[in-house]
């Protein structure tokens, strides 16, 4: 029998044969920079557990104390969550929020997209680091003015508020009276 001759070239020789060493540098970079803020993030964390007791409020400011609280909810403590198959369930969102965060960052076309992903997927990670072995995110960092009380956070939540904020702030324009739609 023949060899059967085309004019396309084979597919074989179209795939590429090592992966490409900028999409590794890239993944490497996330991976870097996210084990890096969760570190922080737990042991930060860690710290403020073993010096402050659970309920007790200590005084940084006349604005910001620290306190040990246990948010076995989501944010702002809705939807607490006690039973093992609801936490489970918990973590799956999570986990899909994860893996919405890491396709959002791989298309990534500016820096602020990227880095606001990664904020994102930082405290996400971090968070779900908590929710997994202490079923629940540990809450640290109570700011509050005069009868005012804003609910407690941890540094986890500011990386997925900055995160946030850099994603929004990419499909605005910001200027001193406001914000205008930005022309694309």
């Amino acid at each position: 029998m023949g060899r059967f001759n085309s004019n396309y070239p084979s597919l074989v020789t179209q795939l590429p044969h090592k992966p490409s060493t900028r999409l590794w540098k890239k993944w490497a970079f996330l991976l870097l920079v996210s084990s890096v803020f969760v570190c922080v993030d737990q042991s930060i964390k860690w710290l403020v557990r073993q010096h402050v007791a659970l309920g007790e409020l200590r005084t940084v400011t006349s604005f910001l104390d620290w306190t040990h609280v246990w948010n076995r909810g989501i944010s702002f403590g809705f939807f607490e969550c006690y039973s093992l198959i609801q936490r489970s369930i918990l973590c799956f969102f999570v986990l899909i929020f994860i893996g919405f965060l890491l396709l959002l960052w791989s298309q990534a076309v500016t820096t602020r997209q990227r880095w606001g992903s990664m904020l994102m997927i930082s405290g996400a990670l971090s968070n779900g680091i908590d929710r997994v072995i202490h079923q629940g995110v540990f809450d640290f960092i109570r700011i509050h003015y005069a009868s005012w009380d804003f609910p407690v956070f941890n540094v986890a939540d500011m990386l997925i508020t900055m995160g946030f904020l850099a994603l929004l702030s990419e499909h605005f324009q910001w200027d001193a009276l406001g914000f205008l739609k930005k022309r694309r």
